[in-house]
């Protein structure tokens, strides 16, 4: 299992209080038969939406605000599932379309997996710029920081060396020949969680060199793949969105990557496709892109009819309102999933009990 990121949760970032203030309750520990409150832990890049639905809840009914607690993909699952009465009750966070739900807690405790939207991350260039076919090893190599020197054994005994690569064509004939510029979000953006799950670890993981370090040392290995230059090769976008600033919107030989939202706002940018597969509804729908995956709820079913507002909170999160084609939530930023699983997703939320047989399948 990886060991990346192993720190302990926390609250969210100072801007994201700011944002929601009031919106989080104490976090004294109380028992859970005594809790007016629900909990919810998470990766700190997808918690906004729960954020999100407890302000619409609040400013309809004046319900009482959840506990939001973010850490780390593995901080979060531990949480989550650990025996005592006052563990979470609802994980969020972005998971693999294929998530084994009933295998991820040992103790067996019964969990209902509810999809409410989706992570997508796009290639796009500007009109008449050159078409980049490109896998994620390619573009891996072009956005390191550092690359193994060769050889079966190098990276296992330390031998790395600045990324050499300055054109496209270096790190393959069949790519343009022009110089690396690679437009990506700001450098310590959340986004970049995803993008290091999805595009750098396992291309990274993929070379040789760095497999056979990992057999040695894991965590250092994936030190190396997450380093990203930091040269003229590699520009970090200010703003939550490249269309806040027009100065950075992809020219010339630019390959830019973000999220689909944020390429759709920018006027006739051409996506690019990633692996062979292009970003377009039928891969998306089909989890055929290599960039893209779904966000969920992960919910104790036994704690639905317990903690108070915990359903009311999970109906309102696959709503139309929230997640579907004009939801707030798609608003603020993420990919929307099809309607017919959202749809089921909600129909879940509204008849399961916690005597269902079989809720994780």
């Amino acid at each position: 299992m990886s060991m990346r990121r192993f720190f302990p949760c926390q609250t969210l970032p100072l801007a994201l209080l700011a944002a929601f203030a009031g919106v989080f309750a104490s976090t004294a520990v109380r028992a859970q038969d005594d809790r007016d409150y629900m909990r919810v832990i998470g990766r700190p890049e997808v918690l906004v939406y729960a954020a999100d639905v407890a302000t619409a809840l609040n400013r309809a009914a004046h319900r009482k605000f959840p506990e939001i607690e973010q850490s780390s993909a593995e901080g979060a699952r531990r949480t989550f599932c650990a025996t005592l009465r006052d563990s979470p009750d609802l994980m969020i966070g972005p998971f693999a379309a294929d998530l084994p739900v009933e295998k991820l807690c040992a103790n067996g405790e019964p969990l209902l997996a509810l999809p409410f939207g989706r992570q997508v991350f796009v290639l796009y260039t500007a009109p008449g710029a050159p078409h980049f076919t490109l896998t994620r090893e390619q573009l891996f190599r072009a956005i390191a920081r550092e690359l193994p020197r060769g050889g079966e054994n190098d990276a296992a005994e330390g031998g790395f060396m600045p990324n050499p690569n300055k054109r496209w064509r270096d790190i393959s004939p069949d790519l343009p020949d022009v110089p690396i510029r690679v437009l990506g979000p700001p450098r310590r953006a959340l986004q970049w969680l995803t993008l290091e799950d999805l595009l750098m670890l396992p291309a990274c993981l993929a070379l040789p060199p760095i497999a056979a370090l990992a057999r040695i040392d894991e965590q250092a290995a994936e030190q190396h793949c997450l380093a990203r230059r930091v040269d003229q090769a590699m520009v970090y976008a200010d703003g939550e969105t490249y269309n806040a600033n027009p100065a950075i919107i992809p020219q010339g030989n630019e390959l830019a990557i973000n999220e689909r939202r944020a390429m759709q706002l920018m006027k006739d940018a051409v996506p690019q496709p990633l692996d062979g597969v292009s970003p377009d509804t039928d891969a998306l729908d089909a989890n055929r892109y290599p960039l893209e995956r779904p966000i969920l709820a992960l919910v104790k079913v036994k704690r639905l009819d317990t903690i108070p507002n915990l359903r009311n909170f999970l109906t309102e999160l696959m709503s139309p309102a929230a997640a579907g084609p004009k939801g707030y939530l798609v608003r603020n930023g993420m990919d929307m999933l099809p309607e017919a699983t959202l749809r089921r997703s909600a129909f879940n939320i509204q008849f399961v009990r916690p005597s269902t047989a079989d809720l994780s399948k």
